[in-house]
C-alpha cells in the first residue's frame, strides 16, 4: 500500500522525504511516478485533484493546508466514500497567532506613524491605547480562531469570539449564531475574521454588517478573500465607519493593477503569508493518519464536505 504526494515538485520531493522519515515501511511516491495505481490508499494534494480519479482504491485525502474552500467547486473530482482530512498543526497554529498579533499591534501601536515621524526627523510620543483598552472580537472561533483568542486574551485585550454554535472559553465572551451577530460586532474596536469560507460565509463582511460595528472599529481579516465584498469595505472606511483594515487575504490574488487596496491609505495587505503548512512539522500529522487508516481508528481532523469546513 502507498501514499501518493501530488504538488509542485520542490514541494512533493520535501513531503515525499519527511513522509519516508515517518513511515520507513510505507511507499510514498510522487506524481506522475504512479506504477500502480491500486496500491494508492492515501493522496497528499494541495488543489490538483484530477490525478484522483486514477486511484480506485483511494480510501483518504489529505489537503496541504486548514482551509478547503478551494475544493468546493470541484466536489465532482473527490471520489465517492473518500475521506477528506485537513492539516490542523501547532506549527500553524503559532504561525497564525504571531500574525495576527503583529497586525493588531502595528496598528493599535501606531507602527506606521512612527516610521512615519522618523522619516521626518520627528521624535514624539503618540497616544495609544493599552490592551484592556481594548475588545478583540474572533469572528471564526474554532481552532485557530481560540488560539490567537486565548494568547490575545493572555496579553490582556479583552476578548470575544463568535461561531455558528455555542463556544466556551474561559475569560473570553463567546456569542453564537445569526442573533448574536450584531452584540458581538457592535462592542468590538478590532474585528479579526477567522471564519471558513462557506456558501454562509461568502460576502459576510459587506456594507449592513459593516454599520453592525462600531464606529471606527478596525477589520484583520487573515481567512479568505471571499469573505470581504471588497468595494463596501473601502466606502466603509472612507466614509468614516472603519477606521482602517489589515488583509492579508484578497477576492484575486494577486489583485490586479489598478485595484484600490494596492495604494489605501488606510488598507495594510500581504499576499496571503499568515501561515505555511511545512512538512518538516505537518508530515508527522499526516503519517499518524495514514497509520490510523491502516488500523481503523478516527481519522483526525476530518473535513465534512457538506457543511464545508
Amino acid at each position: 500500500m502507498s501514499i501518493l504526494v501530488i504538488e509542485e515538485a520542490a514541494e512533493a520531493e520535501d513531503w515525499a522525504r519527511h513522509l519516508r522519515a515517518a513511515l520507513p515501511h510505507t511507499e510514498v511516491l510522487v506524481w506522475p511516478e504512479l506504477p500502480d495505481p491500486d496500491a494508492v490508499e492515501m493522496a497528499v494534494v494541495w488543489d490538483d485533484l484530477d490525478a484522483l480519479a486514477g486511484l480506485p482504491n483511494l480510501r483518504a485525502v489529505v489537503v496541504l493546508g486548514a482551509g478547503v474552500d478551494h475544493l468546493l467547486g470541484r466536489l465532482d473530482a473527490m471520489p465517492e466514500g473518500v475521506a477528506c482530512l485537513r492539516i490542523v498543526d501547532d506549527s500553524v497554529r503559532a504561525q497564525m497567532v504571531e500574525w495576527v498579533l503583529l497586525a493588531l499591534v502595528t496598528h493599535t501601536r501606531r507602527w506606521d506613524d512612527y516610521r512615519e515621524q522618523q522619516r521626518a526627523g520627528s521624535y514624539e510620543e503618540l497616544p495609544v491605547p493599552v490592551p484592556p483598552d481594548l475588545v478583540v472580537g474572533i469572528l471564526g472561533f474554532g481552532v485557530l480562531g481560540r488560539a490567537t483568542g486565548e494568547l490575545l486574551r493572555d496579553v490582556g485585550y479583552r476578548v470575544r469570539g463568535w461561531s455558528r454554535s455555542a463556544k466556551r472559553a474561559e475569560g473570553i465572551e463567546c456569542f453564537a449564531g445569526d442573533g448574536e451577530l450584531g452584540a458581538f460586532l457592535s462592542g468590538c474596536d478590532v474585528v479579526v475574521c477567522m471564519l471558513p469560507l462557506t456558501a454562509q460565509t461568502e460576502g459576510l463582511l459587506r456594507r449592513d454588517t459593516f454599520a453592525m460595528m462600531k464606529r471606527g472599529a478596525y477589520l484583520i481579516n487573515v481567512a479568505r478573500g471571499g469573505h470581504v465584498v471588497e468595494a463596501d469595505l473601502v466606502a466603509a472606511i472612507d466614509e468614516g465607519r472603519l477606521s482602517g483594515a489589515t488583509l492579508d487575504v484578497q477576492r484575486e490574488e494577486p489583485m490586479p493593477a489598478g485595484h484600490p487596496f494596492w495604494s489605501h491609505p488606510r488598507i495594510r495587505i500581504t499576499p496571503h503569508v499568515a501561515t505555511y503548512t511545512l512538512a518538516r512539522f505537518c508530515a508527522a500529522q499526516v503519517a499518524d493518519n495514514y497509520r490510523r487508516l491502516q488500523s481503523g481508528e478516527p481519522l483526525h481532523n476530518r473535513v465534512d464536505l457538506h457543511r464545508q469546513y
